[in-house]
């Protein structure tokens, strides 16, 4: 099992931990890369135990006068432990959150989500 990100009451986290279920051990594992910042709210899906793909999300300030909602996509190598922030071409979906993905045939497929339309679109 892995998690990555949340929030507590304090905080939004973008930390990422893995479950050993075989032995019930949690680790907090230490990655690299181009890494996501802090967010709840997204999609993250596995892709043949070689790399998860991360989807959107959402984040505030911890005034809360500030918030941000993404539409971007990283990948995370799971035997390098590397994030890798993916260039997105097309058509680019609407930044959201709470939105659930699955990858059929090499396509990531996105359904719902919550959307705030006075967010700009990353580029």
């Amino acid at each position: 099992m892995i998690i990555y990100g949340g929030l507590n009451e304090w905080e939004v986290f973008n930390n990422y931990y893995v479950l050993n279920t075989i032995n019930k051990n949690w680790m907090r594992m230490e990655t690299f890369g181009d890494k996501p910042s802090p967010r709840e709210r997204i999609s993250l899906n596995n892709v043949n135990d070689e790399f998860l793909v991360l989807f959107g999300g959402y984040n505030c300030s911890k005034d809360f006068e500030v918030q941000f909602y993404y539409n971007d996509v990283f990948t995370l190598n799971l035997s390098m432990l590397v994030w890798n922030k993916i260039t997105m071409k097309g058509e680019i979906p609407d930044p959201r959150y709470g939105h659930s993905t699955n990858i059929y045939k090499r396509k990531l497929y996105l359904f719902g989500g919550i959307i705030r339309k006075e967010t700009e679109k990353d580029s």
